[in-house]
């Protein structure tokens, strides 16, 4: 188990599953502040996503499972962004990563 807001490490296909399990386990009271938590204080965090999204974008079919991953990972993450971390989301540089991982939604 991570220290969510110190020790998060750099997302990896191998590692997002226990990312997304670490958010997922935070109380519903404290979601919204420790996720932001997390993405203020590992200011990397959201660039590095970015780009693991578009290396598994180059071979969807092989990634699928990666993929689906990255859309509950996101998702989450808009469910309880504050307004700062949600204009970021939706901003020019992470737009379309956020979109794109949204179109991810299934595996089949």
């Amino acid at each position: 188990m991570f220290v969510l807001e110190y020790k998060i490490p750099d997302p990896t296909p191998s590692n997002l599953q226990e990312i997304l399990r670490e958010f997922e386990q935070i109380p519903q009271s404290e979601k919204r502040e420790r996720i932001c938590s997390v993405f203020l204080t590992k200011r990397d965090l959201l660039p590095k996503l970015h780009l693991l999204f578009k290396e598994l974008e180059r071979d969807k079919e092989r990634n699928l499972p990666s993929l689906a991953l990255m859309f509950e990972l996101v998702k989450l993450v808009l469910n309880f962004s504050d307004m700062e971390l949600l204009t970021e989301l939706l901003g020019e540089e992470y737009c379309l990563f956020t979109f794109g991982c949204l179109e991810c939604t299934e595996i089949d």
